[in-house]
């Protein structure tokens, strides 16, 4: 039945391209815009990993150019990753319930980090179904 099924009800959007990184960074990701939409939930991706440590950050604001702060840990639903990341294609989802219009998700590496890493952002529970 159309406008009920999971496809139709979620907005899949690119949260940070996948890509090696092979430094000790913060890789920024893309803005994420939830207007129209009540839920989002992060996907990170990891590939190949040979070395180093990965946290994932989601922030917030009221602006899509500035004033990114952390969502508090109270609106995630699951773990942010800070551990060493010792087995290449994982996955982890979170979910998030953000206070503020815009939704920003990075990542930090350390301890020599050389991993390949991507996020998805899926949002959900739209105002208006079926999604575009």
């Amino acid at each position: 039945m159309l406008g009920f099924d999971l496809k139709n009800n979620i907005k899949p959007l690119n949260g940070l391209n996948t890509q090696v990184i092979s430094s000790d960074t913060t890789t920024a990701g893309e803005v994420i815009d939830t207007a129209a939409y009540n839920s989002l939930a992060a996907v990170l991706k990891t590939g190949v990993v040979t070395a180093g440590d990965v946290q994932l950050i989601i922030e917030e604001s009221d602006v899509a150019g500035s004033g990114f702060v952390a969502v508090a840990s109270d609106y995630l639903d699951g773990t942010l990753l800070s551990t060493n990341i010792s087995a290449s294609n994982g996955i982890s989802i979170i979910g998030v319930n953000a206070t503020k219009r815009y939704v920003k998700i990075s990542v930090l590496t350390a301890n020599s980090a050389n991993l390949t890493v991507g996020c998805s952002v899926l949002l959900g529970t739209p105002n208006i179904i079926p999604t575009v």
